[in-house]
């Protein structure tokens, strides 16, 4: 990255080359609205006509796409060419995945770029820690990991080989990417949804935010 460089100037590459809209794409989404609002210049990288890329065209979102399809058994060396090809034409500041599975061709498109900085958001529990040599290897290409809780923090913590300073909560975002048109009010309200004890940590990220 640019020395001094100001935040207002970052050129990103959101990387969310899937088909589905979780919480990660809606995540992803508003990440590029906010940095655009703010006058960045973040670039959506996703598959032409998917469920994101639709939610992006609705605002106006600068996209790039993604030549394969998803569910393609040559996906990853797919990915990893298209990747490799975007970063050597564009001046990148900084790339921000949304999903293990594109994680690993980002870290890999990456290493001839020791200076541009790799991000990933993760919102889900990983079911055990990742020691396979290849994967630890290309981990350590990652900068920066973000969660959207204290307990998935904690837990990636333990599973990720990453250093723990490494790895933040950001919680939802509330105050940084929601916009309120409206200001005469200075009362807002925010709801989480309890169905069952294992998604008692919605109610610990409502607290936090």
């Amino acid at each position: 990255m640019r020395d001094q460089i100001n935040i207002k100037n970052l050129k990103i590459l959101i990387v969310s080359p899937g088909t589905g809209y979780s919480t990660l794409e809606r995540k992803s989404i508003s990440d590029c609205q906010y940095l655009r609002d703010i006058g960045g210049n973040p670039i959506l990288y996703c598959i032409k006509d998917s469920l994101i890329d639709r939610a992006a065209d609705k605002l106006s979102l600068p996209r790039m796409y993604f030549k394969g399809q998803e569910n393609n058994r040559f996906f990853m060396i797919k990915f990893i060419f298209d990747l490799r090809n975007i970063i050597k034409t564009e001046n990148f500041d900084l790339v921000h995945c949304y999903h293990f599975k594109s994680l690993w061709g980002a870290s890999l498109s990456l290493l001839r770029y020791p200076k541009v900085p790799l991000f990933i958001t993760v919102n889900d529990f990983l079911n055990k820690p990742i020691r396979d040599l290849v994967r630890k290897w290309l981990f350590k290409r990652v900068d920066t990991v973000l969660t959207f809780t204290e307990s998935t923090r904690i837990i990636a913590k333990t599973s990720l080989p990453i250093s723990a300073a490494k790895i933040k909560n950001i919680g939802v975002g509330v105050e940084n990417y929601y916009q309120y048109k409206n200001q005469d009010s200075s009362e807002r309200v925010i709801g989480s949804i309890i169905t069952s004890e294992s998604e008692f940590d919605n109610l610990r990220t409502i607290i936090f935010t």
